[in-house]
């Protein structure tokens, strides 16, 4: 039997009595197991949410304006419960052992003269139910009944609510609650019906200073709580150990059947988990105590001095009163001095990525609610935990069943012999180890506790007992227990209006990682055997082809029929829970028709059928059985959608309207010159969606899906279309694959959406900058850079040619960008702050980035049918505008060595990357080198002290540095594996000074067509030879076979060119840098047509220069103080003058001439020591912008150019 403190407070909306309500959970949570709950009312609010309350704690309350609400610390079994709960009234349930206890926080307003409904209906409830209620009320009633000295009107009211409804009132005595300057009272009661009144005791009033006028009601709730938490700290491993006790681990004998497969799959996580118990044991979670990071032993103290002089005012009555104020007003202040510094030292202290990334979730990401009693489809709210998650299982696994430990074996078709060989014989350890590695190392684990992490750290006897383990569930077509049985979590949907309904969640299925490496493998086996390439019109989950693929290939057919001046209607097809509702009946069968492997179909088959969820939410655990659907977050998954949903869209690419499919967002589109026809054409898709979403058991939601008509036709009245007997909306606008598509293909709507989405996230990040504290310029250009700027590009080659037509709102999104950095005057132009901080301008980024992009994916969209030309006069399609673009950057159009789509890296190179020699035959050493923008390698090979065979090339301009590395180690395989000096089954060691080239041939995925051809002669030699090493080694370490190789490749660099450029086909990287060199082209010869900007312009006379390189590194005053004085835009009197708010420009140290930033820098004879200091120095190495900066933050130019213009 354990205790649970309760205590219940009115906080009058008040921070500082927030505050104390926090230092007292960090004062009473010393120890992990123990809990409290907190009644509270008229909580502090922050845009009509309850805040101030430490993220340790379980914060429920109403979503709008509430003013009463339920605060939880160490208790996991508490739920919210909605269905008796509004602004006044917030009810939760603890549920332990079967157990219901409702807990309830009221707050009666003085101005209702009735009970509040929602309060009646939970008392109603437990009364006929037979649960345990308490509720603890500010009820604003006086009755002596709670130890009042005479009632009110309103006493009466609450006391006929207490007696009709058999409630208990807990007060004892007659300590007021109620504590103000204009009175005493005891309005802040306990109740509880009959059951309730056994668990409660020592009900009393905390006399204390509370920071509110109300006072502490504190008492015992007597309840079997198990609010533990265990958790296993993996960086603090001792991984030596744990290898040490696996090694130990004994291989097990041939798994000839189910039991020996179910046995040594058990066993093995066994092991492993014993090997971490001893290297890492679990610990209870005793770093989520609440408290604040502003609290600090000043304000402990004072807070202890506030409670002493309370007392003391308390006995000595009011020539005490004055003090105690002052010290209350002192404290107060204390703390808030106390949260500005915390925060500011919070928002200051960012050393990296890491930290910054924190900084901004702070502020960009809300807080999302747990889980409570929520509605069914019906509209009714569930009576319990357990009802709550059988509604959100039978929702999201629709058909589920509780789990009954019964093995289904399902009928299925009989594997050859050949198939089961083919399908074990894939397996190797090599491919376990890669399939082991392949996650990341942040991942939730499964239900057996073991993480990617762990997976890292395996002895490769315990990968051996894995790879057997994997060939017997393929053999025997079976799955071990341990890897069927998955957790499932629930995730709140962010942006939901309210989280009362079981659309409002998605669930996450996290199965064993073992399991995971598996189905890693047989994802390579299906892909490698039956589906490379077999699906070509799905683009999800497909290599080469993404969100950008499938909307240029749809774009393109709207485009060309549209700006033709026909009509082209698109069907936007939403599937309910597709992933979800998936017939396994449906799997088998889509799997045998793509003619799959049977036994790996078998195995398949066999999981589904049998795997157990297990749902564990606020403590109340249930097992079920998913009867279809694949697991979310399974690695399968994906590509067995794509296996079902293309014989739809097969039959849809038979009919006349064009397809394009991304995972289960089905897109169809009918184009003509004839409505009627066009129309006829679309319900037929519709039909055919319909008809074969009844063949496999899914749904198609008319109320999701819709209708455009993309045309620049004029149309009086639409044809309506029908699905599943209901009228299809038609739309002007619809929201596909993250782009807003309007009828006219104009985005506006798109670009409006993600500017005011932009600037909702820069407003955001306004918030942790300060003038002297918060993110740095750097950092703030980090943020912009890594998460606004993506944001707005994202689909930027179907609407970045639309960019221009709508820089101005791109502009001013910049320019809040550059804000960020550093203030300035409101005059200051954007295009100047553009260029010093060498921001390409944000029309012409997207512009870019679409480029990048249709390069790209140019090759993976459907063949182009259509030429870009319309019958309206200079209007084309997003691809001919690219290829027009492509036609004008010339060295975009160049060769390039990327692949179209990436390959797996089969081979099983031995490559290391520690420099160790070991004993070979011949040692052979490669480099390759770029001189003035020249290109080459040099490799030598060398057999003892004496160099056999060298050879160096030059490879052209365009080639980087990376491919010559690579193909030097190319050519030197070429050489030893044709050469008749190197005996056959030698040992040889390749040497790379290149650990990018070596990581390169080892990655699991080929992206470069080099790489690809190098692998192949690295191959080919260790075909040949005993041993074969590629090495790193360190550059310029006094090593002569290193050193000879540098000296080769600039020879090669160094020699005469034969034939055109490129003579190779250039990097991706390249090419990028040709794009990025274009567009940097159109913005200086637009900033050198600029009108504005004449004083910026002095100082940077073209963009993208080295002129301001490094000023975003300075400090925010000192960029404030440079902007002012290049782009002139300043405090000085000459512009003050201009603004009308000085009447005298002269320069107030000499009055000789205007006070501009050119008569400061180069005239005036005040400055002259400063202008001598600054800029006649000699120092070669000092930029101008350095003796720019020296010159303007000499005392004298500070004080000028910090002048408030105010």
């Amino acid at each position: 039997m354990k205790f649970c403190d309760i205590w219940q407070i009115n906080l009058q909306h008040s921070r500082s009595a927030t505050d104390e309500l926090v230092s007292r959970l960090r004062v009473r949570h010393t120890k992990p197991d123990q809990s409290t709950i907190i009644l509270v009312q008229e909580p502090f609010l922050n845009k009509g949410k309850v805040s101030g309350i430490d993220r340790s704690c379980k914060t429920m309350a109403f979503n709008d304006d509430p003013r009463a609400a339920i605060i939880t610390y160490g208790l996991s079994n508490i739920w919210y419960v909605p269905k008796f709960s509004n602004r006044d009234v917030t009810t939760c349930v603890l549920e332990s052992k079967g157990k219901m206890t409702y807990i309830v926080s009221a707050y009666l307003d003085i101005n209702d003269n009735n009970i509040n409904d929602k309060l009646v209906k939970i008392v109603e409830f437990c009364n006929a139910n037979n649960h345990e209620l308490i509720i603890g009320c500010d009820s604003n009633a006086h009755s002596s009944l709670w130890g009042c000295t005479s009632n009110n009107r309103r006493g009466d009211m609450v006391e006929e609510f207490i007696f009709e409804n058999n409630l208990s009132v807990e007060n004892v005595g007659n300590t007021y609650t109620f504590d103000s300057p204009i009175g005493k009272s005891i309005i802040d009661i306990t109740l509880t019906n009959e059951r309730a009144s056994q668990v409660i005791s020592k009900w009393h009033v905390d006399k204390s200073e509370s920071f509110s006028d109300h006072k502490y009601v504190q008492f015992t709730f007597k309840e079997v709580i198990d609010n533990k938490v265990y958790y296993r700290n993996l960086k603090r491993t001792d991984w030596q150990t744990f290898q040490m006790l696996l090694w130990n681990v004994p291989t097990p004998a041939n798994i000839d059947a189910v039991e020996d497969l179910e046995r040594e799959a058990k066993r093995l996580v066994f092991e492993i988990n014993s090997a971490l118990e001893v290297s890492c044991p679990m610990k209870p979670n005793n770093t989520n105590k609440p408290g604040k990071s502003w609290w600090n032993k000043e304000i402990h103290d004072k807070r202890l001095e506030v409670r002493r002089e309370y007392k003391r005012y308390v006995n000595d009555g009011k020539p005490s009163h004055h003090t105690y104020k002052e010290k209350v007003k002192a404290f107060k202040n204390m703390i808030k001095a106390a949260k500005a510094e915390s925060w500011k030292e919070f928002c200051s202290n960012n050393t990296g990525p890491k930290d910054l990334s924190k900084v901004i979730r702070s502020v960009t990401k809300s807080r999302t609610p747990d889980i409570g009693l929520i509605k069914d489809k019906d509209g009714q709210f569930s009576s319990d935990p357990s009802e709550t998650i059988d509604i959100l299982c039978s929702t999201h696994f629709p058909g589920c069943i509780d789990e009954t430990k019964e093995i289904i074996i399902p009928p299925t078709k009989v594997a050859t012999t050949q198939e089961i060989t083919d399908i074990t014989g894939y397996i190797t350890e090599s491919k376990t180890w890669k399939a082991l590695f392949s996650f990341n190392t942040d991942k939730a684990a499964g239900l057996d506790g073991i993480k990617p992490l762990v997976l890292r750290y395996l002895t490769p006897n315990i990968v051996s007992i894995i790879t057997d383990i994997y060939k017997a569930c393929l053999k025997l077509a079976y799955t071990p227990t341990c890897w069927r049985e998955m957790k499932v979590i629930f995730l709140p949907k962010p942006g939901k209006d309210t989280y009362d309904e079981v659309k409002s969640y998605r669930p996450i299925t996290l199965s064993s990682f073992l399991f995971k490496g598996l189905e890693r493998i047989m994802l390579w086996f299906i892909l490698e055997t039956k589906l490379n390439d077999s699906l070509p019109r799905q683009h999800a989950f497909t290599k080469g082809k993404s969100t950008d693929t499938a909307l240029s290939e749809a774009i393109n057919v709207i485009e060309k029929s549209a700006m033709r001046g026909k009509y082209a209607l698109g069907i936007f097809l939403d599937i309910e829970g597709a992933f979800d509702n998936l017939n396994f009946e449906t799997i088998r069968m889509s799997l045998e028709r793509c003619e799959v492997n049977n036994q790996f179909t078998n195995w398949y088959y066999f999981f589904l059928q049998n795997r157990e969820l297990t749902v564990n939410l606020n403590g109340t655990e249930r097992h079920k059985r998913p009867m279809r659907g694949t697991p979310q977050g399974g690695i399968l998954s994906p590509i067995i959608w794509n296996i079902c949903i293309d014989s739809l869209i097969s039959e849809l690419d038979n009919t006349s309207a064009d397809v394009v499919g991304f995972a289960d967002d089905i897109l169809t589109i009918a184009t003509g010159l004839d409505l009627n026809t066009v129309v006829s054409i679309a319900q037929n898709t519709i039909n055919i969606a319909t008809k074969w979403g009844v063949t496999n058991s899914l749904k198609f939601s008319p109320l999701k899906s819709c209708a455009i008509i993309f045309t620049n036709r004029q149309i009086k009245k639409l044809p309506e279309l029908y699905m599943n007997g209901c009228v299809l909306k038609y739309v002007n606008e619809t929201r596909y694959l993250g782009i807003t598509l309007d009828k006219k293909l104009n985005y506006n709507s798109h670009i409006s959406n993600i500017v005011k989405k932009g600037k909702s996230t820069l407003m955001a990040l306004k918030s942790v900058i300060g003038n002297k504290w918060g993110l740095t310029p750097k950092n703030a250009f980090w943020a912009y850079t890594t998460m606004v700027r993506p944001m707005i590009n994202y689909g930027s080659v179907v609407w970045g040619h639309k960019a221009e037509m709508n820089s101005d709102s791109l502009e001013r999104l910049q320019r809040l960008a550059c804000l960020l950095m550093t203030p300035v005057m409101k005059t200051t132009p954007t295009k100047g702050l553009e260029v010093i901080f060498n921001m390409l301008p944000l029309d012409l980024f997207c512009l870019q980035t679409g480029l990048t992009s249709w390069l790209r994916i140019r090759d993976q969209v459907k063949p182009l049918q259509w030429d870009g030309l319309t019958t309206y006069k200079d209007k084309y399609g997003h691809a001919k505008y690219w290829m027009k673009k492509l036609d004008e950057c010339h060295a975009a159009n160049m060769p390039s060595d990327a692949l179209m789509t990436k390959e797996r890296n089969l081979s099983d190179l031995n490559i290391s990357t520690n420099p160790v020699q070991q004993e070979a035959d011949f040692r052979c050493y490669t480099d390759g080198s770029k001189l003035d923008g020249r290109t080459g390698y040099g490799w030598a090979v060398t057999r003892g002290n004496f160099v056999i065979h060298d050879d160096f090339a030059y490879i052209g301009r365009e080639t980087s540095v990376f491919q010559a590395e690579v193909i030097a180690i190319g050519e030197v395989c070429k050489w030893l594996a044709t050469s008749d000096k190197i005996d056959p089954k030698s040992r040889v060691q390749i040497f790379s000074d290149s650990q990018s080239a070596l990581m390169a041939l080892k990655a699991d995925e080929i992206t470069s067509n080099c790489v690809k051809e190098t692998i192949k002669e690295v191959k080919r030699l260790h075909d040949k030879m005993e041993r074969v090493d590629l090495v790193w080694i360190k550059a310029h370490a006094d090593n002569t076979g290193n050193e000879f190789a540098d000296y080769l490749a600039k020879q090669g660099t160094l020699r005469q060119s034969y034939g055109p450029e490129p003579m190779v086909p250039v990097s991706k990287s390249t090419i990028k840098g040709h794009i990025q060199a274009y567009f940097k082209q159109i913005w200086n010869l637009r900033w050198k047509n600029e009108k504005t900007c004449r004083q910026t312009k002095i100082f940077i006379s073209e963009t993208g220069t080295e002129v301001t390189k490094g000023i975003i590194n300075w400090n925010r005053t000192t960029i404030n103080r440079m902007i002012q004085i290049i782009t002139g835009h300043c405090v000085l009197n000459r512009h003050l003058c201009l603004l009308q708010i000085k009447d005298d420009p002269k320069c107030r140290l000499c009055n000789e001439a205007d006070e501009t930033p050119e008569h400061l820098v180069n005239d005036c004879p005040a400055t002259w020591r400063e202008r001598s200091e600054a800029f006649e120095t000699p120092n070669e190495t000092t930029t101008m912008l350095k003796r720019l900066k020296k010159f303007v933050c000499t005392n004298r130019l500070k004080q000028m150019l910090t002048h408030d213009p105010k």
